[in-house]
């Protein structure tokens, strides 16, 4: 499935050399599976030598693009990339930084790790607001979901680079946006969610730090829920909005016969008292 290695093969040509730097840190992490890596590597190092020797200037050459596309190749076949076995847990290695997310999709046995997919997306606009936790928080909801397929009844091992996440498993005193989080991810068999440092996390920085870009039209989804989620926490205007409906000529016929049905369930009824109309 394409959609499993884009972020890979989608991923931009660097244009700086901290740009190859990113990458190298991506490529590296799997070395030790790659045949010959210092030697198909060479010409992108070389970037990184002359950097340390004061030429801070990127030269990318036909040498450097060749590289570029033959290591892109390598992480995306065997023996790196693996399909999944269901009968093993699958791991997500997690990174977000001020303006992307990245994970991977991992699994390991046999004395062996393999990569299943590779996924990143840009932020939208109101999620580059959110604090460092909360964006950590936001890749394991969005992973998990992307990843669906393959999570839903099997066991799940969460590496984030973010040790204030430790406790979102079982969380319990937590409210507002991280509350509904951890909500969602308790559908989920997660076994363990354990802080991976930084160090440790080059495969999935270097996703984050160079993420596909979203599509107009999940920016403009992710910006409408955030939209009415902060507008359901105003308490305030949730019950000006409600008495303005309720004295429209042309909602309150429509909220009363929805009061009749619900006389039928006094629970029901409960719930609809308190409700406004949105238009979806």
């Amino acid at each position: 499935d394409p959609d499993l290695i884009k972020s890979v093969t989608n991923f931009p040509q660097p244009k700086k050399i901290k740009d190859v730097q990113s990458f190298l840190g991506l490529t590296g992490y799997y070395r030790r599976f790659i045949k010959d890596y210092s030697k198909i590597a060479e010409p992108l190092l070389q970037q990184l030598r002359n950097s340390q020797q004061g030429n801070h200037q990127l030269k990318w050459s036909k040498e450097c693009a060749n590289a570029f596309e033959t290591l892109k190749k390598r992480l995306t076949n065997a023996p790196i990339m693996n399909t999944p076995n269901f009968e093993q847990p699958f791991i997500l290695e997690l990174d977000a930084c001020e303006y992307g997310l990245g994970a991977i999709l991992t699994q390991e046995y046999d004395e062996n790790k393999y990569v299943i997919a590779y996924a990143s997306r840009t932020l939208s606009t109101p999620e580059r607001k959110y604090g460092a936790t909360e964006r950590e928080a936001l890749a394991i909801v969005w992973a998990t979901k992307y990843f669906r397929p393959y999570l839903e009844g099997n066991k799940i091992y969460v590496r984030p680079d973010c040790k204030a996440l430790e406790w979102m498993r079982t969380a319990k005193d937590v409210t507002g946006r991280l509350a509904r989080w951890a909500m969602k991810l308790s559908a989920y068999q997660i076994e363990e969610i354990k802080y991976r440092p930084g160090k440790l996390n080059a495969n999935a920085d270097s996703l984050s730090r160079n993420p596909l870009p979203i599509d107009d039209i999940n920016q403009y989804e992710v910006s409408a829920i955030e939209t009415a989620v902060n507008l359901w926490q105003n308490t305030n205007i949730l019950n000006d909005i409600k008495k303005e409906q309720e004295a429209d000529s042309k909602l309150k016929p429509i909220i009363d016969v929805i009061h009749m049905f619900s006389l039928m369930d006094y629970y029901t009824k409960l719930k609809t008292q308190g409700s406004i109309i949105i238009n979806v």
